[in-house]
């Protein structure tokens, strides 16, 4: 019985500090200043310690790809998952949504996903329930989610002028950044906000 009881005080605990943590959250992210896609993409990646990276050149059918240094990383995923509201921590294998949630947030726009903003399903599932729309990879434009075969990023403009997806890669205290060709294999959805 007295188990019982710790274990019952424990989650009593847990809830109140989950809910304290989102509200504050909430009042962080909000002090974050609105910018445009290319300025949050740019901002994220100057954070990870390859700001230049839209800049570099980019072939037009070729993914690249950059290995951000660890040192970069580590310190940053807490801080990217209080950014989105992610109620648990962010694994290696959603960093790629929850980095274009990041970039969206940063840019003006709502977090999607409810509790799971690193989850592509969530995303996507909750993007659609509140009016967000698909549209056809020729209709593409900066701050669309890309989404496909498991992968997910957000479109940006390249120095050339090109759309391309931006898009992030994880492993354990690891991430690669990735500029992608706008296919018509992927799934490209837009948000009014």
């Amino acid at each position: 019985m007295k188990i019982l009881k710790i274990f019952a005080f424990t989650v009593i605990v847990f809830a109140l500090q989950n809910c304290s943590n989102t509200e504050n959250v909430e009042t962080e992210t909000n002090a974050i200043p609105k910018q445009n896609v290319q300025n949050a993409a740019k901002s994220l990646l100057t954070q990870l310690g390859i700001g230049n990276y839209l800049s570099e050149r980019h072939h037009e059918h070729v993914w690249s790809h950059k290995n951000v240094p660890s040192s970069n990383v580590l310190p940053n995923l807490i801080k990217w998952q209080k950014e989105i509201g992610m109620a648990d921590p962010l694994p290696a294998s959603q960093v790629c949504v929850a980095l274009a949630n990041v970039i969206r947030k940063r840019a003006g726009y709502k977090v999607y996903g409810g509790r799971s903003p690193g989850y592509i399903p969530s995303v996507f599932d909750d993007l659609l329930n509140r009016g967000g729309e698909r549209v056809s990879y020729s209709q593409v434009s900066n701050g669309d989610f890309a989404s496909g075969g498991g992968h997910a990023g957000v479109v940006v403009q390249i120095s050339t002028g090109e759309k391309k997806v931006l898009a992030f890669t994880g492993s354990f205290g690891s991430i690669d950044a990735q500029i992608l060709p706008v296919y018509d294999t992927w799934e490209f959805y837009r948000t009014e906000n």
